[in-house]
């Protein structure tokens, strides 16, 4: 099949699959089975929009069990650590959601995706960085008991990853500031 024909299929299942009514419907003729092998596509647009549509479709709770059951978590795993950033929103964004089922949680865990995600938490990419904020809360989140207000460990962690993500954006404003800084140095003219 051409890539340009996987692309535009697989932004129009990301699409569809905004809505819940799209999820659904995907869902039922049985479209996760074929956008899982375009994870691993090589082609960079191919990638993005059918991890964008895992992310999607994820929302739903009997597709998370058909993701899982077709093993579709280790390469979601996988793309925390690709080049792109929208890739490792939208992985970030899919494992967020299909951590809420208990089994997928756990695999997700067994993977090793906590540190990958922790990563993200001080990249540049705001979507990555909250995506990945919210998967370890599900994914760590339950070791400490339960989600009450009363219960310290969850208090926590919620606050240690507010501050990972505060200094995540914090570094790259700084970055963007420096980088910002150099250019003007550059231009200005010598003084002698």
């Amino acid at each position: 099949e051409s890539e340009d024909l996987q692309a535009n299929a697989a932004g129009a299942i990301q699409s569809i699959c905004f809505q819940k009514e799209g999820r659904q419907f995907m869902r039922e003729q049985g479209v996760i089975p074929a956008i899982l092998p375009l994870l691993s596509s090589k082609n960079i647009k191919v990638q993005t929009r059918s991890v964008g549509a895992v992310h999607n479709i994820s929302s739903e709770a009997e597709a998370i069990r058909i993701i899982r059951r077709l093993h579709g978590v280790a390469p979601l795993v996988g793309l925390l650590k690709a080049p792109s950033a929208p890739v490792c929103g939208s992985a970030a964004g899919a494992l967020q959601n299909l951590s809420r089922e208990i089994n997928a949680r756990d695999e997700i865990h067994t993977l090793g995706a906590v540190v990958p995600l922790t990563d993200l938490l001080f990249g540049d990419d705001v979507q990555s960085q909250v995506c990945a904020a919210g998967a370890i809360l599900n994914i760590i989140g339950p070791m400490l008991g339960s989600e009450d207000q009363t219960n310290p460990q969850r208090q926590a962690l919620k606050k240690l990853l507010s501050l990972a993500l505060t200094v995540g954006m914090l570094h790259g404003s700084i970055r963007d500031i420096h980088a910002m800084q150099q250019q003007s140095s550059a231009r200005l003219p010598e003084q002698g």
